[in-house]
């Protein structure tokens, strides 16, 4: 008896994860690029991990130094969130993929929006040297060392 209370335990566990995980795999399902949600436009998807990635609905409109624009980012308090980062180099480029379809949304989003143009932006990097992309263009190259550039925050979150 006590065995069968035990199975029945953990699958009454196991029922309760798997209802969690349809459940939020339902949720994430509804979210597509371009989309408002959780403090920014929805410009990334990752399917194994139900992770999104958006960016902030506006960004610096002139441009700044790395470590001013990686202080100003990192004390940004948004649309209810404080969390926000500079994107690596594959986010940034995913932003790009996705610029015309976030610049359409965005501006109806009921938010303030700055929309993506071609310009340099700052990049989070691998390595110590200072990296910008350059901006909507369709090649896309990592530049290194450059004076100023514009920033665009970027935060995740998993259903």
């Amino acid at each position: 008896k006590k065995r069968y209370n035990e199975q029945v335990s953990r699958n009454l566990k196991i029922a309760k994860r798997n209802n969690s995980l349809i459940k939020r795999t339902k949720e994430y399902n509804k979210v597509e690029i371009g989309d408002y949600i959780n403090g920014g436009i929805v410009f990334d998807k990752n399917y194994k991990t139900l992770e999104v990635k958006v960016m902030a609905t506006s960004h610096s409109s002139r441009k700044s130094y790395y470590g001013d624009a990686k202080r100003k980012i990192n004390d940004l308090y948004l649309n209810g969130y404080r969390d926000w980062v500079l994107p690596n180099q594959n986010e940034f480029t995913n932003i790009v993929k996705n610029n015309k379809i976030i610049n359409s949304m965005g501006a109806s989003s009921g938010k303030y929006f700055t929309k993506i143009t071609s310009n340099r932006y700052w990049i989070s990097g691998g390595d110590s040297r200072l990296k910008y992309m350059y901006g909507t263009s369709i090649a896309r190259r990592v530049f290194y060392n450059s004076n100023t550039a514009l920033s665009i925050p970027i935060r995740s979150f998993k259903f």
